[in-house]
């Protein structure tokens, strides 16, 4: 193949002269000489197949659309079965996603628990997810494994109001949560603005989410400024990024403030008083152990 390559090499560097110029010629002639140094010219003589790719691609399209066109209605069937079985594979492998990762974006997502109840009454066997909140300085004498605790209480329809030098934003929202100060060492969010530390250390701050501090104040650090939640002035110490749908635990307002004993607590076990406390909705018992 020597002649042959040399052949080429001296046509193409001789059309180099006359459009780029002597000194570019030559540069480009030990290029196109490096070049020659390919598989397919080096191993020539070690294998005879070729092949052309694009033919055969063509070759196939060609033939799948005859196909598809030589019967439409069974070649729409077929597709339009190819399509739905794919789009439900899609859909399951998101809901499969969404069930597996449930609750996952915390943290110590492994060693959180979740204290419930299971109450048999005569008349009455249920399971709850939530028990007394009066429970906590019980079970920290108990179980010395305990390292942190924390009590949530959830909230059903709140009024919310921001009072500003413009109309009032008024809303009645249902994602309110109140907890005590120890609630961001055991869940873990990613904080826009505040401090992780002293957010929840009053007891009239309020944490909100993103969306929140967009919804009633137009930006995403409105530290310091209040809020009228059922009555009551609240500053915002803090704002969080919003919470996934994959999780027990939902709420765009968190109350800094939770009591550890309710006022009208009796500690009595009375059928007419003890139980109904007892089953208040809302009070959630979560903690780490090791």
């Amino acid at each position: 193949m020597y002649e042959e390559i040399e052949g080429d090499l001296i046509q193409k560097f001789e059309k180099d002269i006359r459009t780029v110029g002597e000194k570019k010629a030559k540069r480009k002639l030990i290029w196109n000489a490096i070049r020659f140094f390919r598989p397919g010219i080096v191993l020539r003589n070690k294998f005879s197949f070729e092949l052309n790719y694009w033919d055969m691609f063509a070759n196939h399209l060609k033939f799948a659309i005859r196909a598809f066109l030589k019967d439409k209605f069974f070649s729409g069937l077929n597709l339009l079965g190819l399509a739905l079985g794919i789009t439900v594979s899609i859909i399951l492998l998101l809901i499969l996603q969404n069930d597996f990762t449930y609750d996952q974006h915390y943290a110590n997502h492994k060693r959180i628990y979740r204290l419930g109840a299971h109450y048999q009454i005569t008349g009455t066997d249920a399971l709850i997810g939530s028990t007394a909140r009066e429970l906590a300085p019980i079970l920290r004498d108990v179980y010395p494994e305990i390292e942190a605790m924390v009590r949530i209480k959830t909230f059903d329809r709140q009024l919310v109001k921001e009072e500003s030098k413009g109309p009032d934003k008024i809303f009645y929202e249902e994602n309110i949560a109140q907890t005590d100060s120890s609630y961001f060492k055991i869940f873990s969010h990613e904080f826009i603005a505040g401090d992780i530390a002293t957010c929840l250390a009053d007891p009239h701050n309020v944490v909100i989410t993103a969306f929140m501090a967009k919804k009633y104040f137009n930006t995403d650090s409105p530290l310091d400024k209040t809020l009228l939640i059922n009555n009551e002035i609240r500053k915002v110490t803090a704002v969080i990024r919003d919470l996934p749908e994959n999780t027990h635990l939902k709420f765009d307002f968190l109350l800094s403030g939770l009591p550890e004993i309710r006022p009208d607590w009796d500690f009595t076990m009375k059928w007419q008083t003890h139980i109904p406390r007892l089953l208040e909705p809302g009070c959630l018992y979560l903690f780490i152990a090791t």
